[in-house]
């Protein structure tokens, strides 16, 4: 399921309609730039979120919003291609008022509530027994341990 909404990318622009019958661009086209800014919103939320949890299952309008934008940007980028790229600060704004708002949802993961599943066990796990941030580590040389048990510091690396 992509994040965008069904009429998302026509609210955005104005002669979509006509550029899809015109065969400007294709719905093919379109799909695929919607795969692409979904994966744009991914590779951003991996910040936050256990990549396990990903794609989400019930995006909240903003990522909607954003994905509705980030496809938009595609779209009109690709209409303008070769010696006359479409660089204009219209087109610019989607990508970047899309950027804006995914900043706002990584730095307030609490607005994706209810947008993931619960996520199954991957296997990771972590062996450190102690909360303490400071860290000791093991050097080995051929497979045999060539310091005591945490005298190495970052320093010595």
């Amino acid at each position: 399921m992509a994040y965008g909404t069904a009429n998302g990318i026509s609210n955005n622009i104005k002669n979509y309609a006509q550029m899809i019958t015109g065969g400007d661009i294709t719905t093919d086209m379109v799909a695929e730039f919607r795969v692409k800014a979904d994966a744009e919103i991914d590779a951003k939320l991996v910040v936050i979120l256990p990549v396990a949890s990903l794609p989400l299952t019930t995006p909240t309008d903003k990522i909607n919003s954003i994905s509705d934008d980030i496809a938009t940007f595609f779209i009109l980028r690709r209409q303008f291609t070769g010696t006359d790229k479409n660089e204009s600060a219209w087109v610019q704004g989607f990508w970047d008022r899309a950027m804006e708002n995914l900043e706002w949802v990584i730095e307030n993961p609490g607005s994706l509530d209810g947008a993931i599943d619960v996520v199954p066990d991957s296997g990771i796990s972590s062996s450190t027994t102690s909360l303490d941030p400071v860290f000791g580590f093991e050097r080995t040389i051929n497979g045999t341990r060539a310091t005591n048990e945490y005298e190495e510091s970052m320093e010595n690396w």
